[in-house]
């Protein structure tokens, strides 16, 4: 191990300011669950999306609920938002949260794809093939 100069300590110590700043920063940003609560409930789609992916994973300190995750997706899901489509897709799909419709799954998939997610779109392709959700 090289011996400890005063320039190697200086730029140790610029690097662990740096990092905890970086550090410091990351966490202001997340936003603590009541936050994200009220900001979903006046109609942020960002928040509704993570609103939902936090029931569906079970994160944020809340307990694991598709029936929930769903009903946040479908909010975010009909402003726009492409991953809560995609979501919406998912859990129609696998009857998670709703019971399984692949038409419905058809329907959040072409709005997602039409936004450009290549996902959505390959597996739009899938459900064509096999004919699921076409009646």
């Amino acid at each position: 191990m090289p011996p400890a100069t005063p320039l190697r300590l200086f730029k140790l110590s610029v690097l662990t300011l740096v990092a905890s700043l970086c550090l410091t920063s990351l966490s202001a940003n997340a936003l603590d669950l009541p936050t994200m609560q009220a900001l979903a409930e006046n109609g942020s789609s960002v928040e509704q999306f993570n609103l939902g992916w936090s029931y569906e994973t079970g994160s944020e300190g809340l307990v694991q609920d598709d029936k929930k995750a769903i009903e946040w997706y479908q909010k975010a899901a009909e402003q726009g938002d492409a991953s809560a489509q995609f979501n919406m897709v998912v859990m129609y799909h696998e009857g998670r949260g709703a019971t399984q419709d692949f038409t419905k799954a058809r329907y959040w998939y072409q709005k997602s794809a039409a936004q450009g997610d290549k996902d959505a779109q390959y597996n739009l392709g899938i459900l064509y093939e096999y004919g699921w959700g076409s009646h």
